[in-house]
């Protein structure tokens, strides 16, 4: 994993792959008794509730899992956490956006 992963340049497909392998490293279907085919059908759901606004997108939603995900693993931050913790950490980082219209926060 590095910081160097640009989400924007991978198609949906990829973007799926990319968000499935991090919940899988992650372990995150464990915890939550899920199937890897389970899990991606969340994912895809979970896209398919995300809007075309500029900016609060799936894109930008996996790119935010991407940097948990670094956080977590590479610099030990998981350390802190419990495995319930980091499972719940990923879920909420990549739905923090769903049905965001892009208005900014005075509107």
């Amino acid at each position: 994993m590095s910081l160097k992963s640009n989400v924007l340049s991978l198609n949906r497909t990829d973007l799926y792959a990319h968000a499935l392998s991090l919940f899988i490293r992650s372990n995150v279907h464990k915890v939550l008794d899920l199937s890897v085919s389970q899990l991606l059908h969340f994912l895809i759901d979970v896209a398919d509730k995300y809007t075309e606004a500029p900016y609060h997108t799936f894109y930008h939603a996996v790119d935010i899992v991407t940097i948990l995900y670094y956080l977590c693993h590479d610099l030990n931050a998981d350390m802190y956490l419990t495995d319930l913790d980091k499972s719940i950490l990923m879920v909420a980082a990549l739905c923090h956006d769903i049905g965001h219209v892009s208005s900014n926060s005075l509107y």
